[in-house]
């Protein structure tokens, strides 16, 4: 597979299901890969939009109703 789509987002999202877990330092891990797949693609100037702040901030899901 060698699209840089599918192996960037696939690290996100495994990102986020390490942080639902607890599971930061694996977390943080996926998301500095997503970091260095997208050198040089034409994703990178969205860089900060794709990771929003999950380097800073864990993924959370949000929570309906009260």
């Amino acid at each position: 597979m060698n699209d840089p789509w599918v192996r960037f987002d696939t690290y996100v999202n495994l990102g986020r299901s390490y942080d639902m877990l607890g599971q930061r330092a694996a977390a943080l891990a996926c998301y500095q890969r997503v970091s260095k797949l997208l050198v040089g693609t034409r994703w990178e100037p969205d860089k900060d939009y794709i990771l929003q702040d999950y380097e800073t901030v864990p993924f959370q899901v949000a929570r309906a109703g009260p």
